[in-house]
């Protein structure tokens, strides 16, 4: 049975100046699991919207 302490989470960060999606660090076994797979970890971050410059 999976370890819920070892699951991986994505939130999305909102706030009125944009927004990104950032995932849970990476737990030490879930780090042996990706390298013993030779794969590398997922990105910590993902989806940015950053705010337009004003004009």
């Amino acid at each position: 049975m999976r370890n819920k302490r070892e699951r991986m989470h994505l939130i999305t960060l909102a706030t009125k100046e944009g927004h990104a999606a950032q995932r849970s660090a990476t737990a030490p076994r879930q780090r042996e699991i990706f390298q013993a797979l030779e794969i590398a970890e997922p990105a910590r971050f993902y989806d940015f919207t950053l705010p337009r410059p004003a004009a």
